[in-house]
């Protein structure tokens, strides 16, 4: 049954085409390519800028307090003799070694401790910050670009024939089905980043089967 995700995914896909297309050709183009436009350049602007900032929050903010915390339970953990441990982020990574390890040396553990974070819980977490950050950042700009936009309102009432204005628009929903596609496969992308594989149906190999959503799971992957 997993293999058959990327059919779901692809109708999705494909719904969305649609529903952009019609919305768009009935909206006409110049209405539509401004939309358009201002969608486009907020997004590009939040990618570009949320891929920095999730670094910068993670190295200034969370790194720290993440070995801290871990050589705090690991410290805990070797002097009560590792009962019951089972370490949320680093299970099979430090502790397998650690156990052999006197509890006055744990400071030996350092250099292990910052390898294992920075390898196995730095790029999830950064990966959700990215995501959280591109939302946000998106959001303000489109909406920041929207008043700038509608001050070029006045454009949309330049009179063009009929049948063309509606064709033109319907191309432009095509770009728009894009990009809301696009935004879908990097929110899936995350998930199977933040999961360490994803799930049996949501999973790498089950969306790089299909055709539409996955050839833009395959770009931002």
């Amino acid at each position: 049954m997993g293999e058959f995700t990327w059919v779901i995914f692809d109708v999705l896909a494909l719904l969305v085409l649609i529903i952009a297309v019609t919305k768009c050709a009935s909206g006409g183009f110049v209405k539509g390519v401004l939309g358009l436009v201002s969608a486009a350049a907020s997004a590009i602007g939040a990618i570009w800028l949320s891929a920095p900032l999730a670094v910068f929050i993670y190295e200034r903010f969370l790194r720290s307090v993440i070995m801290t915390s871990i050589y705090n339970q690991l410290t805990e953990q070797m002097e009560t003799g590792f009962a019951g441990l089972v370490p949320a982020l680093l299970a099979g990574i430090i502790f397998a070694a650690a156990s052999t390890i006197d509890p006055m040396a744990i400071h030996e553990l350092g250099p292990a401790i910052e390898t294992a974070v920075d390898g196995a819980v730095a790029p999830p977490v950064i990966a959700l910050l990215r995501v959280i950050f591109a939302t946000i950042l998106f959001i303000i700009f489109l909406l920041i670009s929207r008043r700038v936009v509608s001050v070029f309102r006045a454009v949309n009432r330049i009179p063009l024939v009929g049948p063309i204005n509606s064709a033109l628009g319907g191309l432009l929903g095509v770009g728009w089905a894009a990009l809301i596609v696009w935004s879908l496969a990097l929110v899936t992308y995350t998930y199977i980043a933040i999961t360490d594989g994803g799930g049996t149906f949501v999973n790498a190999e089950n969306l790089g089967r299909g055709y539409l959503f996955s050839f833009m799971f395959r770009v931002v992957s």
